[in-house]
């Protein structure tokens, strides 16, 4: 059978188009795409708190959640915010000290959180405590600001209390000092970048009638809540000499909160004597 010319032409230029199409890649138009967005906004909880009521953040467990504890004479907290406060600060209890012919002195004692529940107004204890504490003192600044901030305590001189517990102004201890050993910071540990420091020189008294500058945080420094604690062991929480049993202590505090009293002050046997003392948390400039 004979081929025609036209045939034979038609045939090759089928084979060659299919031979294209099977070969060459497919295009395809671009992706689809969607644009969106992804916003927050913070805000500063500028809401009150109860003196009285202190949230405390438990420097045993920095990263637990604050809880209430009931002073019992302890220590309290300040009036500020939620955002921007004196949580805590620790009531130094020296206890008793033998009369002596020399410089008499004595460590305070541990400190005691209570921990409670708030029901109608009142506060109700929750039966848990943490004992053993170095005293110490807590601030919050989560406004947001990163301004830094400082802490700075007052002192009275320490008057005779009456019956009543009454301060007797013309009967004071006269060159009576309390000083502020070992501090130390205690925070979340991802945030040791943020960490303040502990400005009060060693060995100052801060009954000298001025403001002692004890607690403070630079600018872009503080964030968070973080608190000082005097003369407590490596873990920074428990006061040294102290050992802890359970919600029981034993033993006598080795450092911390120091009081001396000169002979000269001539304490009167079977008197009480109280100062008062006044910590102010302000904002960096």
């Amino acid at each position: 059978m004979k081929t025609n010319k036209t045939t034979k032409l038609l045939s090759l230029g089928l084979i060659s188009l299919c031979a294209l199409s099977l070969g060459a890649p497919t295009v395809l138009a671009a992706d689809p795409k969607a644009n969106t967005k992804a916003d927050v906004k913070f805000t500063e909880d500028t809401g009150t708190v109860d003196p009285e009521k202190p949230e405390v953040t438990d420097p045993k467990d920095p990263g637990k959640e604050p809880g209430i504890v009931d002073p019992g004479g302890e220590g309290g907290g300040g009036n500020g915010t939620k955002s921007f406060n004196i949580n805590w600060v620790s009531s130094f209890k020296f206890g008793e000290i033998k009369i002596a012919g020399s410089t008499m002195s004595a460590y305070a004692q541990p400190t005691t959180l209570n921990w409670a529940e708030e029901e109608d107004g009142d506060l109700v204890p929750t039966g848990e405590k943490t004992v053993g504490l170095a005293n110490f003192l807590q601030v919050t600044d989560n406004t947001g600001k990163n301004a830094g901030w400082t802490v700075n305590v007052t002192g009275t001189p320490f008057y005779e209390l009456d019956a009543s517990g009454k301060e007797i102004k013309a009967n004071e201890l006269t060159g009576a000092a309390i000083t502020l050993e070992d501090p130390q910071i205690v925070g979340l540990a991802e945030s040791a970048a943020l960490a303040p420091i502990s400005s009060l020189s060693p060995g100052k008294d801060i009954l000298d009638g001025g403001a002692n500058k004890v607690f403070e945080a630079g600018s872009q420094k503080g964030q968070g809540t973080w608190s000082l604690t005097w003369g407590a062991d490596t873990d920074k929480t428990i006061l040294k000499g102290i050992t802890v049993a359970g919600n029981t202590t034993t033993g006598k505090a080795t450092s911390g909160v120091k009081l001396t009293v000169p002979v000269t002050a001539k304490p009167k046997a079977e008197k009480s004597y109280r100062s008062s003392l006044e910590w102010v948390l302000t904002t960096a400039p």
